[in-house]
């Protein structure tokens, strides 16, 4: 039997395989986390950084479940 794998796995999976142009220990935050809260942040209506970076802080424990 070959054992599904959710969307939402399938998406946290590809986002930490991506390439990690960031220095490491000068980020406060892994790189999936942040295009993970992006993504999740346009799905749901936000136009602006302001208004993603609101999100983020308002929906922060639930993000981090997902991830």
């Amino acid at each position: 039997m070959v054992e599904e794998i959710s969307p939402l796995a399938k998406l946290s999976k590809l986002l930490e395989s991506l390439p990690y142009p960031r220095v490491q220990g000068r980020t406060t935050y892994p790189l999936a986390e942040v295009l993970f809260l992006v993504i999740s942040a346009v799905l749901s209506g936000t136009a602006t950084w302001e208004e993603i970076q609101n999100f983020g802080e308002q929906k922060l424990e639930w993000l981090r479940k997902l991830v």
